[in-house]
């Protein structure tokens, strides 16, 4: 509960400072938003209205597109706001509940784990830029931390794969980028020879796809595709160079600002993320966590543009990692 209220003040607090609940600070919030209620009054996306990514983040905004009949659009769009960012705080509390989980060094490392880890992702300038608004990006946070969080059991059972791969699809319907998570799961999976876990992780993927996309699919096969995938690959360049991408996965820069960190200050948070990803490489149960965000870390630094809310993607992940220590005892292989 601390984690959780910690996390959401982190996230309220700048926003009521800046220009309010009711406030734009990005253009895509009103993109979504304006999306889920033209889906409300009947007409279909990529069909009927352009929208460049899968339609997850817009049947999610849906029931508050509703509201706004009742309401006005101005306390709709803050109760999705609001909603945003308690997301914040359960990412940060499953965060804390993953390096638990780890359980590496025993309990009471395993519960300075679970702090470390939460407190920082309370706290963590980019994952509070994203997720004080209705953005993509923590619900493909909330799929990867739901995935880790079952398949860090010690003894996962059947239908627990199978709702971890639907939280990696249903991450995917939302943002593309989730395809990634689940291509690391996957041959995580394949290479340590548990074929029928990573079947069923790919088999929940699968369902949770299907049931988003599929209707919208039907209705226009040809734009859905040319939108979501060709259009995505095809996306001009903005805020290219790895120093600046660097700066901010590592949270020493926030986009827009114009501010350059110093050189030796991402020197250090640079040997810092390395000596992470080495760390995670040589504890055992972290292998999994360490392929998470060498994988999401490539994917920021090879899209062609990035912008202040992209480097929430490998917070998790990155402060999972932040709050290990020694083994104790091993665990099912998908813990690493």
């Amino acid at each position: 509960m601390p984690i959780a209220l910690l996390a959401f003040a982190a996230r309220l607090l700048p926003t009521l400072h800046g220009g309010g609940v009711g406030g734009i600070s990005d253009y895509d919030e009103g993109v979504y938003f304006g999306g889920a209620q033209a889906l409300t009054a009947g007409r279909l996306p990529y069909r009927d209205f352009v929208l460049l990514h899968p339609p997850g983040i817009i049947l999610l905004l849906t029931p508050f597109a509703m509201l706004a009949r009742v309401v006005t659009d101005q306390r709709a769009f803050e109760l999705a706001r609001l909603t945003f960012m308690a997301l914040g705080s359960i990412n940060a509390v499953l965060t804390a509940a993953v390096a638990r989980r780890a359980r590496l060094g025993g309990p009471a490392a395993a519960v300075v784990a679970a702090v470390v880890a939460g407190v920082f992702y309370a706290v963590w300038p980019p994952a509070i830029y994203a997720e004080s608004s209705t953005l993509l990006t923590p619900l493909n946070t909330l799929g990867l931390l739901v995935a880790l969080l079952l398949l860090y059991r010690r003894t996962p059972r059947p239908y627990q794969e199978f709702v971890a791969g639907a939280a990696l699809g249903a991450s995917a319907v939302v943002k593309i980028w989730g395809v990634v998570p689940l291509v690391v799961f996957l041959v995580w999976g394949l290479v340590l020879l548990q074929r029928r876990a990573a079947t069923r992780v790919a088999l929940g993927a699968a369902a949770a796809m299907t049931v988003v996309c599929l209707p919208f699919f039907v209705a226009a096969p040809g734009p859905m595709f040319r939108m979501v995938v060709l259009d995505q690959l095809e996306r001009g360049e903005a805020n290219t160079g790895v120093h600046r991408r660097l700066s901010g996965i590592l949270g020493v820069e926030r986009f827009g600002t114009g501010v350059r960190p110093p050189a030796w200050l991402l020197v250090c948070a640079a040997t810092l993320l390395c000596a992470l990803v080495v760390a995670g490489a040589l504890i055992d149960r972290a292998w999994l966590v360490t392929a998470l965000l060498a994988a999401i870390v490539a994917l920021l630094i090879a899209v062609p543009s990035f912008f202040a809310h992209y480097p929430a993607y490998a917070a998790a992940p990155l402060l999972i990692l932040r709050g290990q220590g020694p083994p104790d005892w091993p665990c099912w292989p998908y813990g690493g």
